[in-house]
């Protein structure tokens, strides 16, 4: 199957751009797509000030998977990342590149696989193409913020309790992070605020087909955690938690 594969990188993805939206529309829920205006601004820059950072799988000619990465400087001596995970990355990458700071690291910001053709080991060759990246930018460090693909299938078990929940074989239960650690990943943490979403309580039932009939904590599909809704205030937050992963490269 690899064989049929080929990679792409740099200013030759730009003619997939509406391909990859699409992709990046039926990877997530829409709330996590409506993070806010600052943030969806610094997303679309990804495709020009850090375009050689993107990276695209082709299978047969046609869109396979999408690696979404952006550099950034992390000193050597942090110990913890931040609790703000993939809004972090994403703000302070640009951040530093406005302030021409040179980086040390590269954070995988994204990988996604087209529905039709999961099971064919595109996720892992996404983490290695994170890999030569960030050899070819001659980056130290390579971390992920990863969204437990699975979580969701399970909402009322805890955050904490479901990334550690293993398989009678051994392996952990969710496949994306299962994946990570076979290939040597190293927990660095729980980034418990890595994604926020707010919006009133309108958009909330369109963007989910739930009611909030009171203030309280609610499940809503999609969601690795529940949203905290203010019936009062006619808001709801979401904080989406993330798992910090380290490779070596």
């Amino acid at each position: 199957m690899e064989k049929e594969i080929k990679i792409i990188t740099g200013k030759d993805i730009i003619p997939f751009r509406k391909e990859i939206n699409k992709l990046s529309r039926a990877s997530y829920p829409t709330f996590v797509l409506q993070n806010n205006v600052e943030i969806d601004h610094h997303w679309d820059r990804i495709y020009t000030d850090f375009i050689d950072c993107q990276i695209i799988l082709l299978n047969d000619g046609k869109l396979a998977a999408v690696a979404n990465s952006i550099p950034l400087f992390i000193p050597d001596e942090t110990v913890s990342l931040p609790d703000e995970g993939w809004d972090w990355a994403l703000m302070t990458g640009y951040d530093q590149f406005d302030q021409k700071i040179k980086p040390n690291a590269l954070i995988g910001l994204s990988v996604m696989v087209n529905l039709g053709m999961r099971g064919l080991g595109l996720s892992k060759i996404c983490l290695s193409e994170f890999k030569k990246t960030a050899q070819r930018l001659n980056l130290k460090k390579l971390y992920i913020p990863v969204r437990p693909t699975k979580k969701s299938n399970y909402p009322d078990m805890s955050f904490e309790e479901y990334i550690n929940k293993r398989n009678p074989d051994g392996r952990y239960l969710d496949p994306w992070l299962s994946l990570h650690f076979s290939l040597g990943g190293k927990f660095k943490g729980i980034c418990h605020k890595s994604m926020r979403t707010d919006a009133n309580l309108v958009t909330w039932t369109k963007w989910t087909g739930t009611n909030f009939p009171k203030s309280g904590r609610y499940n809503v599909p999609g969601a690795l955690e529940k949203i905290t809704v203010d019936k009062e205030k006619d808001h709801a937050v979401y904080l989406e938690p993330n798992v910090w992963i380290e490779h070596s490269v």
